[in-house]
């Protein structure tokens, strides 16, 4: 089974500066990334529509971090994740059981 954790999963509207600390594991073996080539982290919204992409990088423990800045313009609310990896085999989903949360919390407006 495929699993993602998120760390510092909850932020503000409007703020472009977060980082998602992404953290996949396949049948409890953490996977370490060397690069972002082949990896897309997809954002649903409540109907699991995508409606956004987030940009990643590697860290220096191997996990990602994955960007804010594309969450911009999307309101207040949570929103589901998956991680999307091609591999030579095939195409690899982060968590393979339902989805990794963000949530997305109000700003003063």
């Amino acid at each position: 089974m495929n699993t993602l954790s998120i760390e510092y999963d909850t932020l503000k509207c409007g703020d472009t500066s977060h980082g998602f600390i992404l953290a996949a594991a396949q049948d409890g073996i953490t996977q370490i990334f060397t690069d972002t080539s082949q990896v897309v982290v997809k954002v649903g919204d409540a109907n699991l529509k995508q409606v956004a992409t987030l940009d990643t990088l590697v860290n220096e423990d191997g996990s990602l971090i994955a960007s804010s800045a594309n969450l911009a313009g999307l309101p207040a609310g949570q929103y589901s994740v998956e991680l999307w990896q091609t591999t030579d085999t095939g195409v690899v989903v982060y968590p393979s059981n339902g989805q990794a949360i963000i949530t997305l919390m109000p700003s003063i407006n």
